[in-house]
């Protein structure tokens, strides 16, 4: 019975959970939303002012999917902008690879006995060669292809999640009764609470971790003598959120870098920064999730080490989630 409860959840979180993303999305927001929509409530009935809960529910939905826009918006023209600067920059970014490419030749050279010059000619013509398969397999109207279809998934998933909040809003009571009198209503309906509570404290959990991650980047590039620290920190700060990026995805090259033009001394602080911040977040992670859903930090990074495994890159969510689900499933109904 155990090991068909796990296989379920694998294969819900594997097949089903992509695919009902939007629906499980609203239900989430429908859920975030509830605790001001209470205190609205509360507020008017204080000043006598009768209005419906779900009324005030859609509308804080409206307002936190305009903040979402708002910062998707704004994110996408700063990349933009970073990218118009990037092509501007082109002839002075390739100008300094090129002199990075020249210092590790020449070092290089002193080591290996092999001319400077003709192993500079050969990586050059090599890096050609790479670059032209590369833009070679991608077609750009292939590209405009692909982006038009992603944008179009996220927009669609977008305007479905608002949507399902929205109708998982209205029919809160409707729902409620059908759980009530089916025979595991009730154990289904504590269960979901159970699980919307724990992604609750997980979101907020990773929330605190990157808060501190962000502090200590923001530190740390002070420290070293790093121009413009404050926006670098916060960008390698969300940066280390994601599963697969991490801040070594900046700092290890920027050390690299920095190694072979000869700056040790900020290259050994960027070194010290990547372990302190990685460290912070293996250390911070299985004890904060632990200790907000309820288990234990081994279970807690056993549940992410195996998620990795068992899903790629996202296990580092639906690892944690299915190890809450599965604990949810045992729990209520007592196997």
């Amino acid at each position: 019975m155990r090991a068909g409860v796990i296989a379920g959840v694998f294969f819900s979180m594997k097949y089903f959970v992509p695919v009902m993303l939007p629906f499980i999305l609203g239900w989430l927001l429908a859920l975030l939303v509830r605790p001001a929509g209470k205190w609205m409530i509360k507020k008017c009935a204080g000043r006598k002012i009768c209005i419906r809960q779900s009324l005030v529910e859609t509308v804080f939905v409206v307002l936190v999917l305009m903040a979402i826009g708002a910062g998707v918006v704004w994110g996408i023209r700063e990349i933009l902008n970073q990218t118009e600067r990037i092509f501007i920059l082109y002839f002075n970014i390739k100008e300094e690879a090129v002199k990075i490419l020249g210092t590790c030749c020449q070092k290089a050279e002193t080591i290996t006995g092999i001319s400077a010059d003709s192993s500079r000619r050969y990586l050059c013509e090599q890096i050609g060669f790479m670059w032209e398969k590369i833009w070679n397999r991608k077609n750009p109207a292939e590209i405009a292809k692909n982006s038009l279809k992603i944008c179009t998934k996220v927009i669609g998933g977008g305007i479905l999640t608002a949507v399902s909040a929205v109708l998982f809003i209205q029919e809160r009571e409707w729902l409620e009764k059908v759980l009530d009198q089916w025979k595991f209503g009730l154990q289904w309906k504590l269960l979901l609470r159970n699980i919307g509570k724990g992604i609750s404290s997980y979101i907020k959990a990773q929330i605190k971790i990157m808060g501190l991650v962000i502090f200590i980047c923001i530190a740390g590039f002070y420290l070293i003598g790093v121009h413009h620290f404050l926006l670098y920190g916060v960008l390698i700060g969300l940066l280390d959120a994601f599963p697969v990026l991490g801040t070594g995805t900046f700092l290890i090259p920027a050390a690299i870098i920095l190694i072979i033009k000869g700056n040790t001394g900020m290259a050994a602080g960027c070194i010290v920064l990547y372990f302190t911040a990685s460290g912070i977040r293996q250390f911070l992670e299985p004890r904060l999730i632990g200790k907000k859903i309820g288990a234990s930090p081994l279970v807690v990074l056993l549940s992410f080490y195996l998620g990795v495994f068992a899903y790629g890159w996202k296990g580092v969510l639906f690892g944690p989630l299915s190890a809450l689900l599965i604990y949810g499933i045992f729990r209520e109904w007592q196997l």
